[in-house]
This record gives C-alpha cells, sequence and structure tokens, in this order.
C-alpha cells in the first residue's frame, strides 16, 4: 500500500501510458516488455532514441526539397571538398608551428646564426651543399619536403649529414638505375611509382635532313629494376577518362583489362573519340618530314573545338618532332601563337611529340600522325619513334592523355596500312588503334593468341573469369 501511495501522484501518466500502450503494435508492445523487464536499460533507450531520431530525419527530408537526391549529391561533394581541404591546411599549420618564429630565438642552436650570417653576406657565399650540411635540422624545419631532381639531389645533399625519412619516385620509368641510387643511400624508405607499359629512359637523336637517321635507344629503367626486387601494389582505379573509349584501347592491349573503369554518365555529350581524315594530306618524306596540309587542318579543329568547348583545355601531340613544329608553324601563319593560349583553368594549351608529352594530360587532345602518302603517292612504312622496340609504349602514352576528348587527325586510313608488311609492335597497334578511332568496334580484335575468337568483350570476361575459376572452357559451340 506504501509503494502504491508512493506512485498515486504518477497516477495521471500511468493511465496515459497505459492508453497508448494498448494502441501500440506488437512488435513495439514486446520491445517495451524487454524494456522493462531488462535491468540494463541504457543500451535499450540508445536503441530507441536512434530510431526515433532516424524516422524524423526522414520527415524532414520528405518535407524539404532543398534535401533531394541531386542536392544531397552535390552538398557531399562539397564537403568533401571542405574535408580535404582542412587536412590540407591542418598539415600546412603544423609544418608552419614546427617554423622557427621571426627572431629565430626559438631555435635555441647554432644553426640559425649560421644561416643569418650567411643571409647577411654580399660574397664568398657559402656553396649550398655545404650550408645544407651544417644546418640540417633548421633546413628541414623550414622546408620539410625537398622537390628535386634525381640530379640535383646528389649535387645539394651531402648523405652524411642529411637523411630523409622517405623519397617519393615519380614517373620512375623515366629514371635511370645509377641516377636513383644517390637519391636511395640518402633515404630511409623509399616509394616508386610508374607505369611498365610507358616511356622508359630514352637516348633521342634526330637528323633533320634524313628520317632513317632518326635514333631512339630505350635504356634501362629504374622502375623495371625496382619491380623484381621490392613490394608491388598496382593501382587499378582509372580516374582521367570521363569517357570509357578514351581508355579502352589501351586497357585491353596494354593493362590487359585490369584497369577499373567507368561509363560514360552522360549520353551524346560529344566526349570520346572521334576520327578525321585528311584525304589531301601529303608527307614530306626524306625532305621536311612535315605535313603541311595535315598541321594546318589542325590549326582549324583547334579553334573549332575551341570556340564550342571554351571551358576546356587542350592539348596537341605530334607523332614526330618535324611535325611538332610544322604544327607551330601554321599557328604562327594564323596569327595565334600557341604558347599564347591559356584556358580558363591556368592550363596552357600545348604542343609536344610522343617523346615530351608524358606526365601530361588536357581536357581535350587532338593527335596529329603526320605520315602519311608523299607528293607521289607512294606509302613508306617507316613512323618514327613508332618503329623502334617498345615503340607501342609511346602509342600508349600519346592516346591516354586527355580526360573528356581525343580527336584523332590522319592522312591515312586503318585499312591503307597491309598488316603484310608491319613487322613491328608499335606500326600494328598504331593500325588498330585507327581503326578503332574511326569505327568504335572492338569485336574484330576478339581474338586471343591460342585461336580463340570472341564475338562481344562481354563473352571474353565470361571467359577469362571461367578460367580463373579452373574450368575447362570451349567456345563458338555450334556457331558455323
Amino acid at each position: 500500500m506504501e509503494k502504491l501511495n508512493n506512485q498515486f501522484k504518477n497516477l495521471k501518466e500511468i493511465l496515459a501510458f497505459k492508453d497508448e500502450f494498448t494502441n501500440l503494435d506488437e512488435e513495439v508492445k514486446e520491445f517495451i516488455k524487454n524494456y522493462f523487464g531488462n535491468s540494463v536499460r541504457s543500451e535499450f533507450s540508445k536503441v530507441f532514441l536512434k530510431s526515433y531520431y532516424l524516422q524524423i530525419l526522414d520527415e524532414i527530408l520528405k518535407k524539404s526539397n532543398k534535401f533531394s537526391p541531386k542536392n544531397l549529391v552535390e552538398k557531399f561533394r562539397n564537403d568533401d571538398l571542405k574535408v580535404r581541404d582542412i587536412f590540407r591546411y591542418k598539415i600546412m599549420q603544423s609544418v608552419e608551428d614546427r617554423q622557427p618564429k621571426d627572431n629565430y630565438s626559438s631555435m635555441g642552436s647554432n644553426e640559425v646564426s649560421i644561416l643569418k650570417r650567411e643571409n647577411e653576406k654580399k660574397r664568398k657565399l657559402k656553396p649550398i651543399r655545404d650550408l645544407l650540411g651544417l644546418i640540417p635540422d633548421l633546413a628541414f624545419a623550414l622546408k620539410p619536403c625537398f622537390m628535386m631532381s634525381p640530379l640535383t639531389v646528389s649535387q645539394y645533399i651531402n648523405p652524411k649529414n642529411i637523411k630523409f625519412d622517405v623519397v617519393l619516385f615519380d614517373e620512375a620509368s623515366q629514371i635511370m638505375p645509377e641516377d636513383a641510387v644517390p637519391c636511395l643511400i640518402r633515404s630511409k624508405q623509399a616509394i616508386i611509382m610508374g607505369d611498365t607499359q610507358q616511356l622508359p629512359p630514352t637516348s633521342f637523336f634526330l637528323n633533320q635532313d634524313d628520317e632513317s637517321e632518326e635514333e631512339i635507344e630505350d635504356l634501362e629503367s629504374f622502375l623495371s629494376e625496382s619491380i623484381t626486387k621490392f613490394r608491388t601494389k598496382s593501382l587499378d582505379w582509372h580516374y582521367r577518362s570521363k569517357n570509357e573509349t578514351l581508355i579502352s584501347f589501351s586497357n585491353r592491349f596494354f593493362y590487359g583489362n585490369r584497369l577499373i573503369t567507368f561509363p560514360n554518365p552522360k549520353e551524346n555529350d560529344n566526349s570520346g573519340l572521334d576520327f578525321v581524315y585528311i584525304k589531301t594530306g601529303v608527307y614530306d618524306r626524306g625532305k621536311s618530314r612535315k605535313n603541311r596540309v595535315e598541321a594546318k587542318e589542325i590549326v582549324k579543329i583547334y579553334s573549332n573545338l575551341k570556340k564550342e568547348y571554351p571551358k576546356k583545355s587542350f592539348g596537341i601531340i605530334a607523332f614526330s618532332m618535324a611535325q611538332e613544329n610544322a604544327i607551330r608553324e601554321e599557328f604562327q601563319i594564323a596569327g595565334r601563337p600557341i604558347e599564347e593560349s591559356i584556358d580558363v583553368n591556368n592550363e596552357e594549351v600545348f604542343v609536344k611529340n610522343l617523346e615530351t608529352v608524358q606526365g601530361d594530360e588536357r581536357d581535350i587532345i587532338i593527335l596529329s600522325v603526320g605520315y602519311g602518302k608523299d607528293s607521289g603517292g607512294k606509302f613508306s612504312y617507316n613512323f618514327g619513334p613508332l618503329n623502334k622496340e617498345g615503340g607501342y609504349k609511346r602509342l600508349n602514352v600519346s592516346i591516354t592523355r586527355s580526360r573528356f576528348k581525343t580527336v584523332v587527325v590522319s592522312s591515312i586510313l586503318p585499312d591503307e596500312l597491309d598488316a603484310d608488311k608491319i613487322n613491328v609492335e608499335g606500326v600494328k597497334y598504331l593500325k588498330d588503334y585507327l581503326d578503332f578511332a574511326k569505327n568504335k568496334d572492338f569485336t574484330k580484335f576478339l581474338q586471343k593468341s591460342e585461336g580463340i575468337q570472341f564475338d562481344s568483350s562481354f563473352e571474353e570476361v565470361v571467359y577469362e573469369e571461367l578460367k580463373k575459376e579452373g574450368f575447362n572452357v570451349s567456345c563458338q559451340i555450334g556457331k558455323e
């Protein structure tokens, strides 16, 4: 009676609770019974509150257009960029906090006085290598990250005085082993980044009078040496191409379909791969080695695309140094030197050749093949750098530079290249690429080396996956 008497003041709330309880769903009733029958009630409270808040959130989202799926995606994208910037600024702030103050008194070492004294000198300055050797701690406090070429590392960093925690090699496929070793001995750890299907270190000599003396000697790269000696990790997500056709050729022929690519999110946005045939193109073989007609057409194509896509960045790639020079000259003749063109994203328009374009990327790339029939209608199978061993790597580099669109400009059609007369990989792949750019059809390339044929890329993927699982697979059963 005493217990009931003490609860009498809550009688109104108890009756209201029982009245609501009788109208609840059975699942909710069961939940409440468990709550009162459990000694650890705090966990049940958390579960209830989470469910309650989620339901409230759903109701708010339903009533607000502000949180439509499209707006939510845009909000996430903006917030994601903010988070990235926040961490970037945190790193910058931590670097700044470690730096000495204006009066340098916080360093409390002789290194500060050495640097201040050197800064006040007018002559007899210490060599950079000697100065850095005297102030290693202060140097890292001021500049914790050094960006240098392998040559400057050897020139300015004394391994007896300065050791780095990590050395990162970018584009390691273009670094020679003997240049990389001095960097390795100055660091505790190395991260080596590169692509074995891109250009190795190259010795490139070009005689402007006779194309037959064009020489390319590919040298052994630090990347190729490293792959057999260190742990490797493949970066398979392909971020650059906004349209799958821009990377699909290289993915199939050079990367074994290993790259993870994404279908074009927008239909009919004019992105992807285009082919422009210059029927009147003439290659000045044995003389200037230029294709003036094609170079003039490049200027027109660039001008038209620039009007159509004023906010896109551009790059022009020639298959030879001579054709690069021809394109530059045609831009000069047209009254618009290419170096003066800069897009809204502050990316300069470039004109480069196969040997110098690695590492660059632009929204729109215009490829100038240049080679073709001479004034007498004769055709030579000399395609300069592509004819050399590993020439296909130059093709791979050039056709994977664009983010949005690639326009292939050629004075030859793929059918004009006789497969029986091609005896080098680079030219064979060029023929296939021109065919793909022109026809956008992979079916004719779906031919396995062991004689197995496929009618589509999907068939081939299924075949490969079944083989991986250990099945013995036969193809084209019952097909005439």
